[in-house]
């Protein structure tokens, strides 16, 4: 057990939030170094290089916002790869909304996304658990209800609350999480550690536990917040046996939904995924996650989880590079 890492009062950096991610390593994808000799192109800009891409993923938190404000330069980049025919999505580990909801925040933020243009790690849960046996619990009383619908018909899942399997959880009642078939964790955007205590017994009592976003900490102005991963992270250096289901980015699942709604929208398909670059702020998730699924890869240090430093230290420790490193978008 690492006791310091997962110690609840302690603040948030990127440090930290690098140890905790290194803890899950043998449960992400396999790593795909760079060639041997070879180093990531350092460039000031990723607008300088778009002709070097066909196509953008790009991450939310740290890459277009910091919280409830655009990063510098998010709008000059969508207007220029607009410019130069480089198509965009948005491809965020973000799930407590359903993505209609997320585009149209980056929409009062300026960015020019539309709804069909953003994949979360909602959409790939509900995807992977489509026609599984309930009742499903959901956690996180800010979380929206899913539908039952499946959203890999090249368009977002609306998220409209039903009478489905779908049960919100209630920490008062952790009899309820027990009398659960299994568990998604969407986000943990009113988490406590009430919250916490019921999802540690779930998980003891064997109920699969299916997690949306891997992320440890999101950037903030000023903070980072503790996010599911973190929590899951917790539970797991307690409870390593513990059934886990992973869909957003380092994992398969969100990447193999981003290309299908990629050749969805443009209605283009047999895209060169070297010619695809996801572009984010974390090695971890972004990069780790971009390598495994044989894209390139962008990895920006100036804003986001690397904006006080530490990206060489957190790449020589974890061995994850990206393809290019650029200060800003």
């Amino acid at each position: 057990m690492v006791a310091d890492l997962f110690d609840h009062d302690k603040t948030m950096d990127a440090d930290r939030t690098v140890e905790i991610y290194e803890t899950l390593r043998h449960r992400n994808p396999a790593n795909i170094p760079l060639p041997s000799g070879s180093e990531p192109e350092q460039h000031d800009h990723l607008t300088g290089i778009l002709g070097r891409f066909d196509a953008l993923l790009l991450d939310g938190y740290g890459v277009l916002n910091i919280g409830a404000e655009a990063v510098p330069g998010a709008v000059g980049l969508l207007e220029a790869a607009a410019r130069e025919g480089v198509e965009v999505m948005v491809l965020t580990n973000g799930g407590s909304k359903p993505s209609a909801m997320t585009g149209a925040r980056y929409r009062n933020l300026g960015l020019a996304i539309s709804d069909d243009r953003v994949i979360s790690s909602r959409d790939a849960l509900i995807e992977g658990i489509a026609g599984a046996d309930g009742p499903i619990g959901v956690i996180d009383a800010e979380c929206a209800l899913p539908d039952d619908g499946q959203p890999d018909d090249g368009q977002p899942n609306d998220g409209r609350p039903d009478d489905s399997q779908y049960v919100q959880l209630d920490p008062s009642r952790p009899d309820q999480w027990l009398a659960m078939a299994r568990i998604v964790f969407f986000g943990a955007t009113a988490w406590t550690l009430e919250w916490q205590e019921c999802l540690i017994r779930a998980m003891e009592a064997g109920i699969p536990v299916h997690i949306a976003n891997p992320d440890v900490a999101a950037p903030h102005e000023g903070v980072f917040s503790f996010e599911p991963g973190y929590w899951t992270a917790a539970i797991l250096d307690r409870l390593p046996e513990a059934e886990v289901h992973w869909y957003g980015k380092p994992h398969r699942p969100i990447f193999d939904l981003a290309i299908r709604r990629l050749e969805a929208v443009t209605g283009r398909t047999g895209w060169d995924q070297t010619r695809i670059a996801m572009v984010g702020d974390t090695l971890h998730t972004d990069i780790l996650g971009g390598n495994a699924a044989g894209l390139a890869t962008v990895l920006i240090t100036g804003h986001g989880l690397f904006r006080y430093g530490g990206a060489e230290a957190a790449m020589e420790k974890s061995g994850i590079h990206p393809n290019f490193i650029t200060r800003a978008v």
